[in-house]
Order: C-alpha cells, then sequence, then structure tokens
C-alpha cells in the first residue's frame, strides 16, 4: 500500500506561533487553562507545557478537568494528537489548530477525522508568526480539531463548520 500524500511544508522551523488576535477570540469562547505546545517566548497562557515540561509524556492526572489549547509542532502533531486522543477522557477539553489541507494524509486519517467531535475550518486564512515577525501568503488553511470526552469510541463523523475570524 502507498503512503498518503505529504503535506509539502515551506520551511524546516517547528515553531510557528499562533496569532495572539486569532488566540485571544479562541480563547475567549473557549477559555482555555494550559497550552499543551509552547515555550516561553510565545505561551499563550501562564500555564503551558514546553519541550522540557512535555505534554508527550504528561499523565492523565496532571490533565485533569482542564481546557486545552495546542498549536502543535509540525513535525511531531501526529503525535500530540495521538496524546490528545489517548487523554481525551481526562481533560474537559482540547482544542487544536492544524492544517486543513491534509485530509488524505496518514495522521488525517488516524488522529482526527476519527477522533475530533468537531472540524472548524477557519477563513481568513491564518499567518502565523515566526520569531515576532508575521508570515504572509501562508500556502495551507487550517482549522480547529476539537475534541471532547467521550463515552464510547466512536460517535460518527465530526461536526463541521466555517468560522469568519476576524483578522485584526
Amino acid at each position: 500500500m502507498e503512503a498518503s500524500t505529504h503535506v509539502k511544508r515551506t520551511t524546516a522551523r517547528d515553531d510557528y506561533e499562533t496569532p495572539a488576535h486569532l488566540f485571544g477570540q479562541v480563547h475567549s469562547f473557549y477559555q482555555f487553562d494550559v497550552d499543551f505546545a509552547a515555550s516561553a517566548e510565545n505561551a499563550k497562557l501562564p500555564n503551558y507545557y514546553s519541550e522540557q515540561r512535555s505534554f508527550l509524556s504528561a499523565p492523565p492526572l496532571e490533565v485533569t478537568g482542564m481546557r486545552a489549547w495546542l498549536n502543535p509542532p509540525f513535525m511531531l502533531k501526529d503525535q500530540f494528537l495521538a496524546h490528545v486522543v489517548k487523554l481525551r477522557n481526562d481533560f474537559e477539553l482540547a482544542v487544536c489548530l492544524v492544517a486543513n489541507n491534509a485530509r488524505e494524509t496518514d495522521w488525517w486519517r488516524e488522529w482526527v477525522w476519527p477522533h475530533a467531535d468537531e472540524i472548524i475550518s477557519l477563513s481568513p486564512r491564518v499567518n502565523f508568526f515566526l520569531d515576532g515577525k508575521e508570515v504572509r501568503g501562508v500556502a495551507f488553511p487550517t482549522c480547529l480539531a476539537v475534541y471532547r470526552p467521550r463515552l464510547a469510541a466512536k460517535y460518527g463523523a465530526p461536526r463541521e463548520t466555517i468560522w469568519r475570524w476576524k483578522d485584526r
């Protein structure tokens, strides 16, 4: 069997920062407690996981009842999403910012489509930041994959919506 199509990367960097104006709008709705993937320079919340305190090794009790934001490192997105799915019944909510042009890829088919409760396509496209500078002309659309606790393994296809957010 052939491997799924690879989504083209535009940089070797893995630390694209979520724009503050997008995070602010999402946070005002979901009221997050923790950022699952950040650094001291780009953390969106005072409580955050970083390379030093990795979410990938977080035990269930550590995230119990939390409302989480996640913009996963591109190269580790499948590992972060797998951990979200593994711990989903421990936290209250996880909202993950992921590429929305990758539905034919293994990571989307394994961790987003069968497990997300909701997929919210973002319009207009998100311009991320690198080193404090906005990266204009991002080549791919993004979405929010929302995960909540479940009583059963499969509920059916996730609900899909489009959110026309205010880009400033």
